[in-house]
């Protein structure tokens, strides 16, 4: 038997409103032909775990089938992850954060899957022309914008920066960005 240890990570929000969210993850396995599976408990559920503040953002899925033992010609191993699906009872895609997963397997045959939610912002963007309405026919067609997003007490100016957003069609516009 396996086990898969979670672990959370929160980009973007302050601990007050970290404390107040909640996190489902359910439990998958990918079977070594390369399918994947929802892992179900014996009544058929799916097999979840809720991630807070009170659980240090952590959960494991403990005793799980290392190989699947259905065929009797071959023995498989079972690759083990979480996914999110739902923060605060409602769908992830419904919500205002960037979500990434990354799995791995450790050295002594357990899982672990690191869960990252980045927050997202809104920037609205106006661009005002100086060209007296454009009197000369030289505004163009469009414009780029460049969004840059400099680490904490690094100037913006250093080499450091990292582009978060590249808009090259509209003079006007919403963005979404990670915090």
């Amino acid at each position: 038997v396996v086990s898969l240890q979670v672990e959370k990570t929160w980009m973007g929000l302050s601990d007050e409103e970290k404390a107040r969210k909640t996190v489902e993850v359910e439990l998958w396995r990918e079977n070594a032909d390369g399918t994947e599976e929802q892992v179900r408990d014996d009544d058929g559920n799916p097999r979840t775990a809720v991630l807070n503040a009170d659980s240090n953002w952590e959960a494991t899925f403990e005793n799980l089938p290392k190989y699947d033992l259905s065929d009797s010609t071959k023995v498989s191993l079972y690759t083990y992850y979480a996914v999110e699906t739902k923060i605060d009872g409602k769908p992830i895609n419904n919500q205002e954060f960037e979500v990434s997963h990354e799995n791995d397997f450790l050295a002594n045959g357990n899982f672990v899957t690191h869960i990252t939610n980045r927050a997202l912002t809104e920037l609205t963007v106006t661009k005002i022309w100086k060209d007296n309405n454009n009197a000369y026919r030289t505004r163009p067609d469009s414009i780029r914008i460049n969004l840059y997003q400099s680490v904490k007490s690094q100037s913006l100016y250093e080499s450091t920066k990292n582009t978060l957003f590249d808009q090259g069609e509209s003079s006007d516009g919403s963005l979404g960005m990670p915090y």
